[in-house]
């Protein structure tokens, strides 16, 4: 998922090499969390900042899953309703090859991906990509945010997420 805003930061790029094949339900996950923390961005950029969701070109019934899973979420929660007045809620399908803005989105997230590493990613690195992990660094979003009981939660636009469910699915276990 790529993100446009204001300022043209990318609000959240999740990749998870050698994850397989997506299920239905991790997608919207994935989709919701990255919606969450472009929201962030756009109410930290002002009143009016608004952002759209851009998507390399999939295969056509992909797409309409894509299309139904956020018009449900926009039109059918308080959050995504309250969130569409920031987000635009139909997101774009675009030829990565035929698109600049979203060949770069595509430059970053492997830049992210092969790169970037948080403390509690085990992977190395590839350090040949320092200079351009430092650069994609400075593109982070932080936003803070009242969480729970916390007044002062940190929320990063670049995060690992080892759980897609959400908090309430994830205390039941």
């Amino acid at each position: 998922m790529r993100s446009q805003a204001a300022h043209s930061r990318p609000a959240g790029r999740r990749c998870c090499r050698g994850t397989g094949d997506p299920t239905r339900d991790s997608l919207l996950a994935q989709h919701t969390k990255t919606g969450i923390i472009l929201d962030y961005f756009l109410e930290d950029a002002g009143l009016s900042a608004l952002g759209i969701v851009v998507f390399d070109e999939l295969e056509k019934s992909r797409s309409h899953i894509l299309l139904n899973q956020m018009d449900r979420y926009f039109r059918l929660t308080g959050k995504g309703r309250a969130r569409s007045s920031r987000i635009i809620p139909e997101p774009f399908f675009v030829h990565s090859d035929l698109t600049t803005g979203v060949q770069i989105a595509d430059l970053v997230a492997y830049i992210i991906s092969w790169g970037f590493r948080l403390d509690n990613m085990t992977e190395p690195a590839r350090r040949e990509m320092g200079d351009l992990v430092n650069q994609v660094r400075r593109l982070r979003h932080r936003a803070v945010r009242e969480v729970g009981n916390n007044p002062n939660f940190v929320i990063w636009s670049f995060a690992v997420i080892d759980d897609l469910r959400g908090v309430e699915d994830q205390d039941q276990n």
